[in-house]
């Protein structure tokens, strides 16, 4: 997660201190505490930050599943066909279509590039993990590749028919401006009204995000259903 490369932050806490806090000092909890808290333990003033470095490009391989792996700990992690231990990795990316359709993506940096892909304009990124075992992408657009298809929800919007992603501007093909158009939709009501006049009944979209611990990533894949409590 991003706030795993931060080393130390300087907080502005509800008293008007300004505290320094780093794992190991006397803020440690503070430190523990903070990410995810949205401002309720302070106002992080400054941060210091892990940085790692880079190269022009990343070299990417797609390795489908037909099954849910029995574990994800780096020590048991069930490589598919035609990845080994020693392949190169520097990132690790899951997508799952459905239960029977899993992909494991495994990327590299590289100097150099045979080819590269673009994913901001006619092609969609999520599309192609399902196409080519191996793809090249510059660092930029690697670190980007979910954000002009805001992952796979421009679909409502028709952005990913060919016509109307000609005619979309690629500047606007980006995940704040779908939350803009997203925003102004709640707040002109112009989806409610809509599905009121078909008669369908009123719908709340639900966003769920869950971290889970790559040790329990074995027990999280065993059940096919969500449980909820």
């Amino acid at each position: 997660m991003p706030h795993e490369s931060v080393l130390e932050m300087e907080i502005l806490t509800g008293d008007g201190r300004v505290v320094t806090a780093a794992p190991g000092n006397e803020h440690s909890d503070l430190f523990a505490g903070f990410p995810n808290s949205y401002g309720t333990l302070g106002y992080a003033l400054s941060l210091t930050i892990e940085l790692e470095p880079v190269r022009p490009y990343v070299h990417l391989r797609h390795f489908p599943f037909r099954t849910r792996p029995p574990a994800w700990p780096p020590s048991s992690r069930p490589w598919p066909r035609g990845a080994t231990r020693a392949t190169a990795q520097d990132f690790l990316d899951g997508v799952a279509f459905s239960p029977e359709e899993l992909y494991l993506t495994v990327g590299a940096f590289s100097d150099v590039a045979p080819w590269q892909s673009d994913y901001t304009g006619r092609d969609i990124y999520y599309t192609s993990i399902r196409g080519p075992q191996e793809d090249f992408l510059t660092i930029r657009d690697y670190l980007w590749r979910w954000d002009t298809d805001w992952f796979w929800c421009s679909r409502p919007f028709g952005v990913q028919k060919p016509l109307i992603r000609a005619l979309w501007p690629r500047r606007y093909r980006r995940s704040d401006v779908y939350r803009k158009l997203v925003a102004l939709d709640r707040r002109l009501g112009l989806t409610s009204a809509l599905d009121e006049r078909r008669q369908r009944p009123a719908r709340e979209a639900v966003i769920q995000d869950v971290e889970i611990p790559v040790q329990r990533g074995g027990d999280s894949s065993r059940s096919s259903r969500p449980r909820w409590a």
